[in-house]
């Protein structure tokens, strides 16, 4: 009786995934292209870095999924004269 219940326990176990915890690194880069203005003056492009990071509970091929999840691509258009769109980009990763 003792044996079969430890047998079932370790079978119990062998089915349940772990969850650990996993840490998603995204990085944002802001754009602001390069534009000369009115007045014939030259502005040079502009580029910001950040990234922020958060941890995930999960099961390895979920947190991969959930990182995923904060990527994205946005354009937004430039009100000066002659300059093309700002950009930001967002990617992330489980390094």
């Amino acid at each position: 009786m003792k044996r079969s219940l430890i047998g079932i326990a370790f079978l119990g176990l062998a089915f349940v995934s772990c969850k650990k915890d996993y840490t998603c690194i995204c990085t944002q880069i802001y754009t602001e292209p390069a534009y000369e203005d009115n007045n014939g003056e030259y502005h040079a492009e502009y580029v910001y870095y950040s990234t922020i990071s958060n941890t995930i509970k999960s099961k390895p091929k979920e947190a991969e999924s959930d990182c995923n999840k904060g990527e994205s691509i946005n354009s937004t258009p430039s009100f000066k004269q002659g300059q093309g769109p700002y950009t930001t980009v967002v990617t992330c990763e489980i390094p």
